[in-house]
């Protein structure tokens, strides 16, 4: 992710994927819901929470001081273990908690709505940040904006892919970012692959950039490699 005001690098988003023995490489959409259904994916948040404070640390060490995002699904947002968890990685590798940002969807927000806010304002507590992804598709209700403590929205990309085309999506995507700055919480645009959606989003005011236009999905090695070359844009 990059900064909108300077242009530098903010931080970085944990994508995983299933490097499978003879199907190659599996995205999420294709096994995500498969560990939700047969009780893995709370072993596999796990897992990705581990890799990406280890891949932290092992950036500080390189002089590369930036955020984490974390992906977590509906049953992680009700799992009552998941804090504890958290705060022993914390712990173990020395990570300021306000550097690890959670993101959850939007329609996972009204699944189990007490064990939800519950479990936020446990992570919130940690100074872990929570962010609701893939903003403006999932029905929300404004009362939950208000009853839960959010550090960001990220706009769906939809809005994104449609701003250049669709008055109303640039319509949409303008309301957002002016409901974040009522709310004092940071907006993400994500989905941006272009230039031109690049400077509407900065003239429209949101605060960090997401998508192919800023970096594709990379493995550590060829995270080294992008973070060696001058900052992307200004």
């Amino acid at each position: 992710t990059q900064d909108f005001r300077t242009g530098e690098i903010h931080g970085l988003e944990a994508l995983v994927r299933w490097n499978h023995p003879t199907r190659g490489l599996i995205y999420p959409d294709d096994f995500i819901p498969m560990a939700e259904r047969v009780g893995l994916i709370l072993p596999l948040t796990r897992v990705v929470l581990r890799k990406a404070l280890a891949e932290m640390v092992r950036l500080d060490e390189r002089g590369h001081h930036l955020n984490m995002s974390v992906n977590i699904s509906h049953l992680d947002l009700v799992d009552d273990k998941l804090p504890n968890y958290i705060t022993m990685l914390l712990m173990e590798f020395g990570i300021d908690p306000q550097r690890l940002t959670l993101e959850v969807t939007e329609s996972s927000l009204g699944e189990d709505p007490f064990r939800t806010r519950e479990n936020i304002n446990k992570l919130r507590r940690l100074g872990v940040r929570i962010s609701i992804d893939d903003f403006g598709v999932g029905y929300s209700s404004m009362s939950q904006l208000l009853e839960l403590p959010i550090d960001e929205l990220k706009i769906d990309k939809t809005f994104i892919f449609a701003l250049e085309n669709d008055v109303r999506a640039r319509a949409v995507i303008s309301s957002t970012i002016e409901l974040g700055r009522a709310l004092h919480v940071t907006v993400v645009a994500e989905g941006i692959e272009t230039f031109s959606n690049h400077q509407m989003l900065r003239s429209l005011g949101a605060d960090i950039a997401q998508g192919y236009f800023i970096a594709r999905p990379k493995t550590s090695e060829e995270i080294d490699e992008y973070l060696a070359l001058p900052t992307p844009f200004h």
